[in-house]
């Protein structure tokens, strides 16, 4: 696998558990 590609991946995993970690203090909010 090339470079551009491994980055290109790992940016999008970040960009994942961004939205992942969002909605669950999302949930998180409306369950205090």
């Amino acid at each position: 696998m090339n470079l551009s590609a491994f980055l290109w991946v790992r940016r999008l995993k970040e960009s994942l558990a961004a939205r992942l970690r969002e909605s669950i203090a999302k949930q998180n909010s409306k369950l205090i």
